[in-house]
């Protein structure tokens, strides 16, 4: 058994007789199908239709919780305030959860059931178990880190970066403080997860993303590349095409490498007229190499193409 903590993600909760209807006038994806026994990917916009977070949702005690970035929970839940006027809603941070990745299949002692298929979720006395969409199966377990202190000798935090590598070969983003309200939602594609629901009512942005999506008009896309050596790769940091002199540019949304591996993996956004280019490069000149093939999924823009 492999568990590593996920220091990376956060945890607010939203709770309250008028939660689930204040949501859905909120987040991208529809609340109503989210149960004890499925979640769903989501994230917030702002009326510009660009991303302030993404998060994993699903219920808990019949309170909705999300995972998002760490560094993005306190203004998250800030900003998330604001709006709740006259509703019966209450929203906290959970500074005493723990999310932690759990990777492998000889799991007997850690719990006698664990969810087989994606977003599907599981509970028992102490933990929520989820299981992640894409391959190999990896379950993100949920609890009171007190909880956790009798697997101590399971941990091996330098897993972490193992979570994040499969994190970028399945292409699902994770924004952060550096990437707040960068990226409109297609260009991060969190239309092709099942992060947005274009059957629900309004949301923040929602006239954005549905003009895009019904219109046309995506001209920016997220992609895997990577990079040798120690680059600088940190999210946010912009991308270049020297055969397209000028303002437009991409930009890193998220990067790892894992242990004993010489190249850093990266997702990246970029303008589409950056295909097909060869002179990518980083803001220090390192060269940027596209990674176009065994995409987990489709892009409708390169079938088009």
């Amino acid at each position: 058994m492999k568990l590593t903590r996920l220091n990376h993600y956060g945890i607010v909760s939203i709770s309250g007789a008028d939660a689930e209807q204040f949501l859905q006038r909120q987040f991208t994806n529809d609340i109503n199908e989210i149960t004890p026994e499925r979640c769903s990917f989501s994230a917030y916009l702002n009326p510009k239709g660009r991303i302030l977070a993404n998060f994993l949702i699903f219920k808990k005690n019949d309170n909705f919780c999300l995972a998002l970035s760490s560094d993005l929970v306190e203004s998250f839940s800030k900003r998330l305030r604001m709006f709740v006027f006259r509703d019966k809603v209450s929203i906290s941070m959970q500074t005493d959860s723990q999310i932690v990745g759990l990777l492998g299949d000889e799991l007997p002692e850690f719990s006698a059931v664990l969810p087989d298929r994606a977003f599907q979720v599981l509970g028992d006395n102490l933990f929520t178990y989820i299981r992640m969409p894409g391959e190999p199966r990896r379950i993100a377990v949920i609890g009171d880190e007190s909880d956790f202190e009798q697997y101590a000798e399971h941990f091996d935090d330098n897993l972490a970066d193992e979570w994040k590598q499969l994190e970028v070969d399945n292409m699902h983003p994770l924004i952060n403080g550096s990437t707040t309200e960068e990226l409109i939602l297609q260009a991060a594609n969190l239309d092709l997860i099942g992060t947005v629901s274009f059957t629900k009512g309004c949301y923040p942005g929602q006239e954005i993303v549905a003009r895009l999506h019904y219109k046309g008009g995506v001209n920016r896309r997220m992609f895997r590349a990577s990079v040798t050596g120690d680059a600088p790769t940190e999210p946010g940091s912009l991308i270049y095409c020297d055969d397209l002199p000028g303002k437009q540019t991409g930009s890193i949304v998220n990067s790892v490498r894992p242990q004993e591996r010489e190249d850093k993996n990266l997702l990246v956004s970029l303008p589409l007229k950056f295909l097909g280019r060869d002179r990518l490069r980083l803001d220090d000149g390192t060269n940027l190499q596209l990674m176009l093939d065994q995409m987990p999924y489709a892009i409708p823009e390169l079938d088009r193409a």
